[in-house]
């Protein structure tokens, strides 16, 4: 193969992978190279066909957005793990209420700072939330995983048992959450969907509606939003 023909191959090989969402830069030798190892990860027995890199804003403990070139918003969901509400509150080891969902949010500002982050994924749902494994790359570091070490999210077993383990470690060392008593997430958001109104009663003058942001499961409804969904 001459140099230009090979040029011509990488050229039209780059000019594909944009059109999945993947971004690659210099001389590359196939797309597995320029992606993170994703073994014992959500992500182990899938296709990777997005990429989004850059300086993201964080939402809450489990969700982050990217800046687009056009202006635009890209929304991360982190896959296969659930970070409390940002309303949400826990009990520390005393018994004491704090504000869970705040802390959980800062120690992933903490984490990633103003560092290049890159979210790999196989799809969107059915709402464009990126289903990503993100990684700081100053780091290194797994950001789903680190979160779940930390007791700062749960493992989202209804959907991923990837980070099973890594729970259990957490909860054993008593990190983050497990320090003291708290309400998983998913149910949070279910005990606030029960107390909105419905069609078939009406709400009382002080109960608000809202709508919910986590999961990783394509949603269904407006109701499988939740109020914390912030910009």
């Amino acid at each position: 193969m001459s140099k230009d023909e090979g040029k011509s191959l990488r050229t039209f090989a780059a000019s594909s992978l944009v059109a999945l969402g993947i971004t690659l830069s210099g001389d590359f030798p196939s797309v597995a190279a320029t992606l993170p190892d994703l073994k014992n990860t959500p992500l182990s027995a899938s296709k990777v066909s997005i990429v989004l890199e850059g300086i993201p804003r964080v939402v809450d403990g489990d969700t982050l957005v990217f800046p687009t070139k056009d202006g635009q918003k890209d929304r991360v969901r982190l896959l296969g793990i659930d970070a409390p509400e940002s309303r949400q509150t826990c009990k520390d080891e005393k018994g004491f209420p704090y504000a869970c969902g705040l802390e959980s949010k800062t120690y992933l500002q903490d984490l990633i700072k103003n560092d290049v982050v890159k979210c790999v994924a196989e799809k969107r749902d059915m709402y464009s939330r990126v289903l990503g494994i993100c990684f700081d790359e100053k780091t290194g570091v797994q950001i789903n995983q680190n979160l779940v070490d930390q007791g700062e999210a749960l493992a989202y077993q209804q959907y991923s048992k990837a980070y099973v383990m890594n729970e259990e470690h957490a909860k054993s060392e008593k990190r983050g959450v497990w320090k003291g008593a708290f309400q998983e997430p998913w149910q949070y958001r279910k005990d606030k969907r029960s107390k909105q109104p419905s069609t078939s009663r009406k709400a009382p003058a002080n109960e608000i509606s809202k709508v919910s942001l986590s999961g990783n499961k394509p949603v269904s409804s407006v109701e499988d939003f939740d109020g914390d969904f912030e910009e």
